[in-house]
């Protein structure tokens, strides 16, 4: 096998440049294997092995670029299946002071999260080389009501909905975070109505 696609593929298909030249790759070798377009960069200093372009490598390559992101929003409640549609932009979740890298060629809609709110209910999804974080189901159906007014009221009911119908539901767990996020009064009466209907 190729020795730099070996590389690749015993880091999890991604290598920063930095690491590339210790392993005795030279600045004209990863050059040349990424204008053959068997590299990709994802953002300065930092490479991934090309692959069939799909929304699991797209959250992975967010999480390799920005080590700090989270999978937010709209975007996680389409991977938890809570949603029918997915957002345009991969939407992700940050500390509030944390300062975004440039990344070549993804789009992302950033969030800033007070520390209580960003660091509550993360968990790491892993599947084949592909590694991102994510919030839970219960956690992402509170933030959808806290930013029901950029996301849309409707989603957030459908999410919602969507997560009351399934068999294996938290609901002390959906609770726990409606308190964490300070959603708890407007979700309520959506339970209810929900629970009622």
């Amino acid at each position: 096998m190729d020795r730099m696609i070996e590389y690749f593929k015993r880091h999890n298909g991604y290598a920063r440049t930095k690491y590339l030249k210790e392993a005795g790759f030279q600045t004209k070798t990863i050059k040349e294997y990424y204008e053959k377009g068997t590299i990709e960069k994802i953002k300065p200093g930092l490479y991934k092995l090309s692959e069939e372009f799909t929304e699991i490598t797209a959250m992975s390559d967010i999480c390799q670029a920005i080590p700090k992101a989270v999978i937010f929003l709209g975007t996680a409640l389409y991977y938890h299946q809570l949603i029918t549609f997915s957002p345009p932009q991969i939407q992700i979740a940050v500390p509030e002071s944390y300062k975004i890298p440039k990344l070549e060629y993804l789009m992302i809609d950033v969030f800033h999260l007070r520390d209580k709110v960003y660091k509550e209910g993360v968990i790491t999804i892993k599947k084949r080389n592909s590694e991102f974080k994510i919030y839970s189901k219960e956690k992402s159906v509170c933030d959808s009501f806290k930013f029901r007014n950029q996301i849309g009221e409707d989603i957030a009911i459908e999410a919602l909905k969507e997560y009351l119908r399934e068999n294996n539901n938290n609901t002390s767990k959906l609770i726990e975070y409606m308190k964490i996020t300070r959603t708890r009064n407007v979700m309520s009466s959506y339970i209810k109505a929900v629970v009622n209907s």
